[in-house]
């Protein structure tokens, strides 16, 4: 801008007869280049306007084509026919080449920056016939070219034109995104208003910095959008890539307040990577939180499915809650709660039998405030009385009366027994004398023992002769019994001898898992304290 402040309020007024010198036409000029560049400074932002490309060629010729731009005082930088470089003049009609090959003008080891700086000279001197043959009649506006190292900056207002990159085989240009194009600038209390130009100098890209507050509707890909934000497309958050038509891709963490809605199918699809082993991935972490309040008795709900079947570990549940491994030996479903560990798994060894357990060491009770019926036949009552209604599978089974000392084997056709009776009573019950004063030489089952005559009991399924039930029988045969469990004569079996020998089996089996629990709680207490340690 003109450097008299004082002239740029004032602008001549021409009338006829009035007397005029030198002055009054510099302050028409400078009346105009002010109003001109005062506008271009408030409301443009520096940068290029047109051409001024830079390229490298054979290593040390650098080019640049002719061009426009504009500094942050307003001022316009034209590059036409001629420019200044380092004290030589450059003249050209279509391209500006300056020859890098003087190796003693640069460092071949760090890079430079190329400026293009708006300046004036005076030119066109009079000719000879005028009174003051020194003058000169134009200001010519030819810019300077800068060529300076990386860490300096120009000295005066200058755009920016590109990163050159020396090295001993010569010169290439560097990064390009440094270069900038000039766009427009809204005016702000402070200065920073919202600036907004083209990427790169893309015709169908543009960079806004700063806020953007609009109160109507933003259409993205749409020409009438009927919401606050209408987007007619995909839209990733986060990335750049193409999440397809009407998708939504976010790249991190999605953080929503307040109910949400999902129409359509949803699909959730986390990436998991692992940084270390024996690490646990979460791909789906509900963690409801409720603000600190006076109510009470909330209940908290972490999923709640209305409607549909819900399947874990497979995309085609058959009921409201299936969960499938996959055909492998892990466990299916863990409940944990109050010390309790009940695990529904399957029975070890690849078989399909299914076991229901409870590992954290109380009971496992089912039903205990009402009867249990196991399919028709048998009714376990919550007062612990057995009820069986009889004996359909072709079995036989020995069953003593408490009171009235009678042992019954009953089957689908025969009745044996002494003084057999199948007269109901509210007695009934089985049992086995087992008192200490009954008994002599009392020694413990060995653990070997145990295990061995387990191993050795072959289960077999079966059907009595002459008589045959709606399935097979399960059991064992008299014949094949470890000899501790064998009856003399091998024709029948005591299942009261087998109990021990699961007893002190099972016993092992919980001991081996006492010990390892004791393990995994030393593991867990170390590390707990390594992570403190860490934490601190």
């Amino acid at each position: 801008m003109p450097e008299d402040k004082q002239s740029i309020a004032k602008r001549p007024r021409y009338f006829d007869g009035q007397y005029l010198n030198v002055d009054d036409f510099v302050s028409e000029q400078e009346y105009h280049i002010d109003r001109q560049r005062r506008i271009s400074k408030f409301l443009q932002i520096s940068g290029i306007l047109e051409g001024l490309d830079v390229t490298v060629g054979s290593n040390t010729q650098l080019t640049i084509t002719p061009g426009a731009a504009i500094d942050d005082q307003g001022q316009q930088i034209l590059l036409r026919s001629e420019a200044m470089f380092r004290e030589n003049l450059l003249q050209s009609s279509n391209r500006f080449v300056i020859d890098l090959s003087d190796i003693s003008k640069f460092s071949r080891t760090q890079s430079y920056n190329l400026w293009i700086t708006w300046r004036k000279v005076e030119s066109d001197p009079q000719t000879e016939e005028a009174l003051e043959k020194d003058k000169n009649t134009r200001f010519y506006e030819r810019p300077e070219i800068q060529l300076l190292p990386s860490q300096n900056k120009p000295e005066v207002p200058s755009v920016f034109l590109a990163v050159l990159n020396a090295s001993s085989d010569g010169f290439t240009v560097g990064q390009t995104d440094l270069r900038q194009y000039s766009g427009l600038k809204l005016p702000a209390k402070d200065g920073k208003g919202v600036t907004l130009r083209s990427q790169d100098g893309a015709s169908d890209r543009a960079i806004l910095t700063g806020s953007l507050s609009v109160t109507g509707n933003v259409g993205i890909g749409t020409t009438s959008p009927a919401a606050k934000l209408a987007i007619n497309g995909g839209l990733h958050v986060g990335g750049d890539s193409d999440p397809g038509d009407k998708n939504l891709l976010v790249d991190g963490t999605l953080s929503v307040n307040g109910e949400s809605t999902l129409l359509g199918k949803a699909t959730i699809q986390p990436s998991l990577t692992a940084t270390a082993s024996n690490q646990t991935l979460s791909a789906v972490h509900i963690k409801p939180i409720v603000p600190t309040s006076s109510y009470t008795g909330i209940q908290l709900n972490g999923l709640i499915v209305e409607s549909g079947n819900v399947g874990i570990g497979t995309t085609n549940p058959a009921a409201k809650l299936e969960v499938n491994t996959g055909g492998g030996k892990t466990t299916s479903l863990k409940c944990e709660h109050n010390g309790s560990n009940f695990i529904v798994r399957p029975k070890s060894g690849g078989d399909s039998s299914t076991i229901i357990e409870n590992t954290g060491g109380g009971k496992l009770l089912i039903s205990p405030s009402a009867d249990v019926e196991i399919g028709s036949a048998v009714t376990v009552k919550n007062n612990g009385e057995v009820k069986v209604e009889s004996i359909s599978t072709g079995g036989k089974i020995l069953i003593k009366t408490a009171n009235k000392n009678k042992y019954i084997i009953c089957g689908d056709s025969d009745t044996i027994g002494s003084s057999a009776d199948k007269t109901p009573d509210s007695e009934f019950k089985l049992e086995m004398a087992c008192s200490r004063t009954l008994k002599e030489n009392i020694l413990s089952l060995s653990s070997d023992e145990a295990i061995q005559t387990l191993i050795g009991l072959r289960s077999v399924k079966y059907d009595y002769k002459g008589e045959r039930a709606f399935r097979q029988i399960l059991g064992f045969i008299a014949e094949e019994m470890p000899d501790n469990l064998a009856s003399q004569d091998r024709q029948s079996l005591s299942p009261f001898e087998v109990i021990p020998v699961l007893t002190k089996v099972i016993q092992l089996q919980q001991e081996s898992i006492k010990q390892l629990q004791e393990k995994v709680d030393v593991i867990w207490l170390q590390a707990d304290k390594h992570k403190e340690e860490c934490l601190s």
